[in-house]
């Protein structure tokens, strides 16, 4: 397993397209004002993040997961994309 981290910057998730293989795991940490990571399809909601906290989720299946913020005036999306 490895752990891929995500910054929540400047309205943007960077990098806003990740690769990784099951059973690795994503950390999203907010590096600026609040922040959440919320999946499109409703697999996970980090719930609202200040400045310097994190989330983390480990994925176990295949297949390409879309996310965004909640709370962010303009659109901020990102993708998670496992392989097998």
């Amino acid at each position: 397993m490895k752990t891929v981290t995500v910054k929540i910057m400047e309205m943007v998730f960077d990098p806003k397209i990740i690769t990784i293989n099951v059973g690795d795991e994503v950390t999203w940490t907010s590096v600026q004002d609040d922040h959440t990571t919320t999946s499109d399809s409703g697999l996970w909601d980090s719930r609202n993040m200040q400045q310097g906290e994190s989330f983390s989720r480990i994925f176990d299946t295949q297949g390409t997961f879309s996310y965004h913020c909640d709370v962010s005036p303009g659109p901020m999306l990102g993708t998670v994309i496992v392989k097998g």
